[in-house]
C-alpha cells in the first residue's frame, strides 16, 4: 500500500513564493497537494478480513447533528460530504487553495448550501461571527497549525453554547510509540524516513484535554479509528494510534471543565 504525504516545496517555488511576496506557508500545502510525496508502506494483507475503520468514518459518526456545520482544514470535502445527512448547512476553510476548489466540485450535487474558503488560521481569525455553528470539526488540523491555542479558541468562538467540537489528533501515548522508546530507545511518529514532515505538534491524551478545558469545553467522548476499533476505543489513550475527542462548549462559563 502506498500513502500519499505532502511534498516538501522545492526550492526554485520556494524562491519564486519569496520574491514575489506571497505566503510560503500557503505555497507549501498548495504546492504539496498538487504533486503529493507516495511513500510505500507494509502491504495491508489484513484488510479483506479486518477492515480499519477510518478517522473520518468515526468523526461522522460521533457528530450529533444540527443545523450548521464548520470543517476546519476541510481539504477535499470528504468529510462534508459524509457528514452531510446530518446537518442543513455545510462550511469549510483550508489554507489550500486547490483544495478548497476540489471540496467546491465534490459537494455541488449537495442540495443543502455550501460555504467554502480560504483561511490561514495562524494569523487570521475565522471568518464567522461567534456563537454561529451547531458543530465544528477539526481532523488532522491542530499537530499542523503553529498556534493550537489561537485555534482552539477560535473554534470555541465560532461554536454555538453546548455545541460540539471534535478533533482529532496523533497520539504520542501509543502503545507502539511507548514499547519503541522502552526497547529501541527511539519512536517513529510519520512515513517519512528520518524526519516527521509537516507536523509541529504531538499530542497526548491529558495535554489534550486540558488545551480543550481551557477553551470552556467539557470532553464528552475519546476515541480513536484504526483497526480493531471498538477494541481499542475502550482505552484510546493507549491503545489509539490516534485520538478523537468530542467536546461540547459549556452553556455559562460556570459550566466550563474536562470529565475523567
Amino acid at each position: 500500500m502506498k500513502i500519499p504525504l505532502l511534498r516538501p516545496l522545492h526550492p526554485a517555488a520556494a524562491s519564486q513564493a519569496g520574491s514575489v511576496g506571497q505566503d510560503f506557508q500557503r505555497q507549501f500545502y498548495e504546492s504539496g497537494y498538487e504533486a503529493p510525496l507516495v511513500v510505500p508502506t507494509r502491504p495491508r494483507i489484513l484488510d479483506a478480513w479486518l477492515p480499519s475503520v477510518s478517522r473520518l468514518d468515526v468523526a461522522v459518526s460521533l457528530l450529533p447533528g444540527g443545523v450548521r456545520l464548520l470543517d476546519v482544514g476541510c481539504g477535499d470535502g470528504q468529510l462534508l460530504e459524509q457528514a452531510a445527512v446530518k446537518f442543513k448547512e455545510l462550511f469549510g476553510v483550508d489554507i489550500a487553495r486547490n483544495r478548497v476548489e476540489r471540496a467546491n466540485e465534490r459537494l455541488k450535487h449537495l442540495p443543502q448550501p455550501c460555504d467554502l474558503r480560504t483561511v490561514k488560521l495562524d494569523r487570521e481569525s475565522l471568518p464567522f461571527e461567534s456563537d454561529f455553528f451547531d458543530a465544528v470539526v477539526a481532523v488532522a488540523v491542530l499537530p499542523f497549525v503553529f498556534d493550537v491555542d489561537h485555534a482552539l479558541h477560535e473554534m470555541t468562538r465560532v461554536l454555538k453554547p453546548g455545541g460540539a467540537l471534535l478533533v482529532q489528533t496523533n497520539n504520542l501515548g501509543f502503545l507502539r510509540h511507548r514499547l519503541s522508546v522502552l526497547f529501541r530507545g527511539e519512536v517513529r511518529t510519520s512515513y517519512f524516513y528520518g524526519w516527521d514532515g509537516n507536523t509541529l505538534h504531538y499530542f497526548s491524551r491529558t495535554p489534550l484535554v486540558d488545551a480543550l478545558g481551557s477553551c470552556g469545553l467539557r470532553v464528552q467522548t475519546i476515541s480513536t479509528s484504526g483497526r480493531l476499533q471498538k477494541i481499542r476505543a475502550k482505552w484510546p489513550a493507549v491503545l489509539g494510534a490516534d485520538l478523537i475527542v468530542l467536546a461540547k462548549k459549556a452553556q455559562r462559563p460556570c459550566d466550563s471543565q474536562t470529565e475523567p
